[in-house]
């Protein structure tokens, strides 16, 4: 028994317990201080990561749509120089569709004075504004408050002439945008700089009172046509275009109403420190002090943008409130530390009592464990499995091992005897039944069966089952029978197997009718000979069982084959020396017929050990191969011929295979191929993907259809395509082969691929002379009629509008004969030049014929074509030709029409070129104005 303990280890027990749970609080409250700490942190940083991802999105959107309506300013820049005079009716069908992004788009022509003749000519060019854009049109200047004034004299003046907004009706044209002020200085900036420049913040003379404040985009005009023959800066000004752009607008329009409803936006000016913003849009939440700032330039002034968080964001992005981590903490902590005081408490009253017990069962389990332990290792010891049948209550425990062997884990097999039944195979349920019925009885005195239970896998496992009833019933009914399984499979499976293979060697030596089996024992008599011996040997079995193997061998030629020194007197020798100092050996020699002609075999020698390691005899097999021989002869002369042939023909012959699951290869090429494909025959003959990849990407899909469209219909396969080489770059190729089905389901195609990279630069060139002028290098009538085809088939497709601009060269004669053909030449070259820049991309333009032309126009309508053309005969007209001066033409336009044919587009627009023509040349005329010739 143990000794009782002491009330001094008691107490100390007692002040263990009191510190560890005291200990156990503490490190509670600390980590409740630490995650709590951390929580704020996190919300915190969540928090400002949250209000400047709004603020940088608001930002880039401001950056962006600044940037867009710079780009928008400097397409009208660039349709200003091209076009020369722009009337209002053009510049107001060019700049509506921008208008969606800008408050008003203005064009300011510049008006350089004579300072004696001021009056005059600003009252001149007052009354030919008029008469353009009405009576609404007054020469001032503005402020910097935004009043209009009258003008003030100075150099030079650029009244707005062409104003056009969406949502200002009292345009101030007129309004000199060269006058003192912002406005000045962002001209000025432009000028200087040669681009788009930015105004300060001012405010507008006209408009709603949320748009007044804002700034203005400035962008020079320069002559076009001296920017065709110097730089821009020695070009003169023709004027300026300017964007007005509201502080409404920019900050405020395109924002999502979330942005807007979750940041407040004031623009400062940092010239004017301390002065009151210039813009404020929202209420910054005064209790946050999340800010984000970016400056902005224009001019020489500086602004700064601030966002502050409102009350809505912070009402939708509320901080983690850290008291949901520090109250449940502190009372985890404080309810934990209580606890473990309880538990331990709970333990020294349990440790005593298991002090008191332990002693009482340690005898006794110490005895039983030893007894487990015997049990145990005899069983693991012999592998086998036990079961233990309690017949009263018909329940059955089976061990461990006995659910090991058959897979399964201890908790996965019951104690019915259908745990035994259901596994049983059903050949040998019957039996072992009866088996188990017979011992029951007391007719037998051991069970003994052999069976196959199923396994976890699906599997059977032959077992071997013995068992004896251990216990009976006074009236002699059993009442407990225990047993074992043992594991026989590995015995049942040799059993198997050499039935198996008996069976099949008879099988074998009885099929193999075109191989020569021979077995000999050691002596050199033979002891088995198959049916192929017969056939090959021409002997009976019968007659040469039993008799010496020395009438079949031809001994000098085997030694001879074997590289022997001498020869041996008999078989056994002579077959000892053919194996030494190996037990396997194949060789190609003859063999004696039954009429002694040598027979050509291949012959494949054996020794026959016996178990303790003694000769037991030798096993010959003997394959004819005189026909193999012959064959093998008459393939290499034809090889040799084949090559021959190959080696002179341009290319290469070839035979290409496709099997069933896609693989393919080429089982025969000829040496061409590596002029062809720069690969060797050797590299394909197992796999045709080194020469597939030498095809051009953009002919490769079309090769392998047409390949597999031959497989499917064995058609002649014929193409012309394109390879990638490495060192010979691209070539053009031409292939031809016809397929073959095989039995197995595959293809074999025999044909050849030649290179005809020569002939297809021939063809090309050919085509680009057929269908280019040789004297303007532009396309020809032929190209014409091709394409314009091509777009009317496209057209009936789309429904996409297609347009026609046929141009002739007015008094083209009287160039000629006054300035001589190769002046007429020339002209003619410098106008497809400048017609060419002008066009797009996907227009054409073809000479018809003399000093006729026309431009194909895809995806254009007809007042679109009609204002082209009209830029083309003003780009025509206004700069004037080399050596022969001003030179004009007419211009004819028509537009496709459903059911329209190639000679029905292109009558419509010769009858609107005549009616131009009849019309005083130089000008355009619509097919609706054309009246049929």
């Amino acid at each position: 028994m143990p000794a009782p303990r002491d009330a001094t280890s008691g107490r100390c027990q007692r002040r263990c317990q009191l510190l560890l749970c005291g200990l156990l609080t503490l490190t509670g409250l600390a980590l409740t201080a630490l995650l709590t700490r951390q929580l704020w942190h996190d919300s915190q940083a969540l928090h400002r990561q949250q209000f400047e991802h709004q603020a940088e999105e608001h930002f880039n959107r401001l950056e962006e749509r600044l940037q867009v309506r710079q780009r928008d300013l400097d397409s009208v820049r660039r349709f200003f120089e091209s076009s020369g005079e722009v009337t209002r009716s053009e510049f107001e069908q060019f700049v509506r569709p921008l208008l969606d992004d800008h408050l008003v788009l203005s064009w300011a022509p510049l008006l350089p004075i004579d300072a004696e003749r001021r009056e005059e000519q600003l009252e001149a060019f007052a009354r030919r504004a008029e008469t353009q854009v009405g009576s609404r049109f007054q020469l001032r200047e503005a402020d910097a408050a935004g009043q209009l004034h009258p003008l003030q004299p100075r150099e030079r003046y650029l009244p707005l002439l062409f104003s056009l907004s969406r949502s200002v009706s009292d345009l101030p044209l007129g309004q000199d945008m060269a006058s003192p002020g912002p406005r000045g200085e962002a001209l000025e900036q432009a000028l200087r700089d040669d681009r788009i420049s930015r105004s300060a913040i001012l405010r507008f003379t006209s408009g709603a009172e949320s748009d007044r404040l804002g700034l203005l985009l400035v962008a020079p005009v320069r002559d076009a046509a001296i920017l065709q023959h110097a730089g821009r800066n020695e070009a003169p000004l023709r004027g300026a275009l300017f964007s007005s752009i509201s502080l409404h607008q920019l900050l405020e329009k395109g924002q999502t109403v979330q942005t807007l409803n979750n940041l407040a936006l004031e623009l400062h000016d940092l010239g004017q420190p301390g002065s009151a913003p210039l813009y404020r849009l929202g209420t910054p939440a005064p209790d946050s002090a999340l800010q984000a700032s970016r400056d902005l330039h224009a001019a020489r002034h500086h602004y700064r943008l601030v966002i502050r968080p409102t009350a809505s964001f912070l009402a939708q992005h509320p901080l983690l409130p850290v008291w949901s981590v520090a109250v449940p903490g502190v009372a985890l902590s404080l309810l934990l530390g209580t606890l473990l005081f309880v538990l331990l408490s709970q333990r020294q009253r349990a440790l005593a009592l298991v002090e008191r017990r332990t002693t009482e069962l340690q005898e006794s389990r110490e005895a039983l464990r030893i007894s487990e332990e015997r049990w145990t290792l005899a069983l693991d010891g012999i592998g086998d499995g036990v079961w233990d049948w309690d017949l009263i209550r018909d329940r059955i425990y089976f061990s461990p091992m006995w659910k090991s062997l058959l897979g399964h884990a201890e908790d996965e097999i019951g104690d019915t005897p259908e745990e035994w039944r259901g596994r049983l195979h059903p050949e040998d349920a019957a039996r072992c039944q009866q088996t188990l019925h017979e011992h029951l009885a007391g007719r037998t005195p051991m069970y003994r069966c052999e069976k196959r239970l199923r396994c976890k896998d699906g599997s059977w496992l032959w077992l071997l089952a013995r068992g004896k009833v251990v216990e009976r019933l006074p009236d002699g009914q059993p009442a407990r029978i225990i047993g074992t399984h043992v594991d026989i499979s590995v015995r049942k499976a040799l059993e198997l197997e050499l039935r198996q293979s008996h069976a099949r060697l008879q099988g074998l030596l009885e099929a193999a009718t075109q191989v020569a089996i021979i077995g000999v024992t050691a002596d050199g008599r033979i002891r088995t000979f198959n049916a192929g011996a017969e056939r090959l040997l021409g002997h009976e079995r019968g007659s040469l069982h039993g008799q010496l193997l020395d009438p079949l061998l031809d001994a000098p030629r085997l030694a001879a084959a074997a590289g022997l020194a001498e020869v041996p007197d008999n078989a056994p020798a002579l077959l000892a020396a053919l194996l030494a100092p190996r037990q396997h050996r194949e060789l190609d020699t003859v063999l004696l017929h039954r009429n002694r002609e040598p027979l050509h075999v291949t012959l494949m020698l054996s020794a026959i050990l016996e178990a303790d390691g003694q000769l037991g005899g030798y096993l010959l097999i003997a394959l004819d191969i005189g026909e193999r021989l012959r064959t093998r002869q008459a393939l290499e002369e034809r090889s040799r011929l084949l090559e021959k042939l190959g080696a002179q023909i341009p290319g290469t012959i070839y035979q290409y295979r496709l099997y069933p699951d896609g693989r393919s290869c080429f089982p025969y090429a000829s040496a061409g191929i590596r002029e062809v494909y720069e690969v060797t025959p050797e590299e394909v003959r197992s796999e045709a993907g080194p020469a597939i990849q030498r095809i051009h990407p953009e002919d490769r899909e079309r090769v392998i259809d047409s390949i597999r469209q031959s497989a499917l219909t064995l058609t002649r396969w014929q193409q012309d395509y394109r390879v990638q080489l490495p060192q010979r770059g691209q070539r053009w190729l031409h292939g031809e082969a016809m397929p073959e089905p095989l039995a197995d389901g595959s293809v074999l195609w025999h044909g050849f691929i030649t290179d005809i990279s020569s002939l297809k630069q021939v063809e090309e060139e050919l085509r680009t002379l057929t269908i280019t002028d040789p004297l303007t290098g532009i396309h020809n009538r032929r190209y014409f009629l091709e394409q314009l085809a091509g777009e009317l088939e496209r057209r009936s497709r789309t429904q996409r509008p297609l347009s026609l601009i046929m141009l002739d060269i007015d008094h083209f004669k009287w160039i000629n004969d006054g300035f001589g053909h190769d002046a007429g030449d020339r002209v003619l070259q410098e106008l497809c030049r400048r017609i060419g820049a002008r066009l797009r991309r996907i227009d054409s333009l073809c000479r018809l014929g003399g000093e006729e032309f026309i431009v194909i126009c895809p995806e254009t309508d007809a007042d679109q074509a009609s204002h082209l053309a009209e830029s083309l005969r003003r780009l025509l007209q206004d700069s004037p030709f080399a050596e022969v001066g001003r030179v004009t033409a007419s211009f004819g336009v028509s537009s496709a029409r459903p059911g329209d044919s190639r000679e029905s587009l292109l009558q419509r627009a010769d009858q609107a070129l005549y009616a131009a023509k009849n019309g005083g040349r130089n000008r355009v005329c619509s097919e609706a104005e054309a009246v049929p010739a």
